[in-house]
């Protein structure tokens, strides 16, 4: 007879756990959902920035950037689900301008090692 109340219990604790989830998973807002994304959109940026994509991959730090301004102007109208998605790809293509832009700076020490002091581009 114990055991059949504790298992009782422990249907109802793990019953109020799932509505617990359900309702918080209700209460996600796209709204919120953007507002995560543009402060990681905005430190890749940051971060690409640093690693010298102005200089080594200009075209993909422009891109990231463009998309982020695209993000806010989407937060800006209410367009939440919009504005997440653009800041996602902001991310990404900023991460890609940072990526690009270690490789250059890679491939340029390797160069100068090897003797060659001709500077890349992409």
């Amino acid at each position: 007879m114990r055991v059949n109340t504790a298992h009782r219990h422990y249907r109802a604790g793990a019953a109020a756990v799932a509505a617990l989830g359900l309702l918080a998973a209700c209460g996600t807002s796209p709204q919120s959902s953007q507002s995560a994304a543009m402060p990681l959109a905005k430190q890749a940026i940051d971060t690409a920035i640093r690693d010298g994509a102005e200089q080594r991959a200009p075209g993909d730090l422009a891109t990231a950037q463009q998309k982020l301004a695209l993000a806010q102007k989407s937060a800006d109208n209410g367009l939440f689900d919009d504005a997440r998605r653009f800041a996602e790809q902001a991310e990404v293509d900023a991460r890609l301008a940072s990526a690009r832009s270690r490789t250059v700076q890679a491939s340029n020490a390797l160069s100068q090692l090897q003797g060659n002091t001709a500077p890349q581009r992409q």
